[in-house]
C-alpha cells in the first residue's frame, strides 16, 4: 500500500497477473496491471524481500521494475526503555 500524494495498493503473487488501481491526487484513478515474476519474501526470518514484476497500462507494458529491501537494526534507533 502507498498513501500521500499517490495512494494505490498493488499486490504481488509469483506468476499472477493482478489489476490493480492507481489513484494520483488532482487525476482520476487509473487501472495497472501487476506481473510479479518472481517473489521472495524473508522479512520475517532475515529482513530481505526482493520482487522483480512487470507493470502494464492500458495492456502495454509500462515497465520493469525490481524491488530489494533488507531491514535492518539501526544503532540510531530511539531507546524506549
Amino acid at each position: 500500500m502507498r498513501t500521500g500524494s499517490v495512494k494505490t495498493a498493488l499486490v504481488f503473487e509469483k506468476r499472477i497477473r493482478h489489476i490493480c488501481t492507481y489513484n494520483v491526487e488532482g487525476l482520476m484513478p487509473f487501472e495497472v496491471c501487476v506481473y510479479t515474476l518472481s517473489l521472495d519474501n524473508r522479512i520475517e526470518t532475515e529482513g530481505k524481500l526482493h520482487i522483480d514484476y512487470i507493470v502494464e497500462i492500458q495492456g502495454t507494458r509500462a515497465g520493469r521494475f525490481k524491488l530489494d529491501i533488507s531491514v535492518t537494526e539501526s544503532s540510531d534507533a530511539p531507546n524506549f526503555n
